[in-house]
């Protein structure tokens, strides 16, 4: 299972270095993660890390085509990142999921502000947000 799609459109060679840049930020400000259904994720970041979330993020959908990022206002101390794709790439979202999540270890442990989202689908990867 990998969190980067055929259609990614970055060199492969800058593979390492984007991967490796989503990782620093997944262990540096990752706070939560999970599915909001089959097609959809959420990853919540310090906002002390939204310029950086905002930079990689705008960065990352130029070259990620069948992923969509929207980056919510920060609220709470905190900045959300909802992920969608097409069904035909729902184990890319679930990788990108598990990769963030044992990237951000043990900081995953507390619970997360309730939020507006919808319940996730049963048996998706990650921790269930509601």
């Amino acid at each position: 299972m990998t969190w980067i799609p055929d259609a990614y459109t970055l060199p492969t060679g800058d593979h390492p270095l984007r991967a490796a840049a989503f990782d620093a930020l997944f262990a540096d400000a990752l706070v939560g993660a999970g599915r909001l259904g089959a097609t959809r994720a959420r990853l919540v970041f310090a906002a002390a890390a939204e310029a950086r979330v905002r930079d990689l993020v705008t960065r990352d959908q130029a070259c990620r085509a069948p992923f969509r990022f929207t980056v919510e206002e920060p609220a709470l101390g905190r900045v959300a990142v909802e992920v969608a794709v097409p069904e035909e790439h729902t184990s890319d979202l679930d990788a990108l999921v598990v990769r963030a999540t044992a990237a951000a270890g043990a900081r995953l442990a507390a619970p997360l502000p309730k939020s507006p989202r919808p319940t996730p689908a049963p048996g998706a990867a990650g921790r269930e947000l509601s």
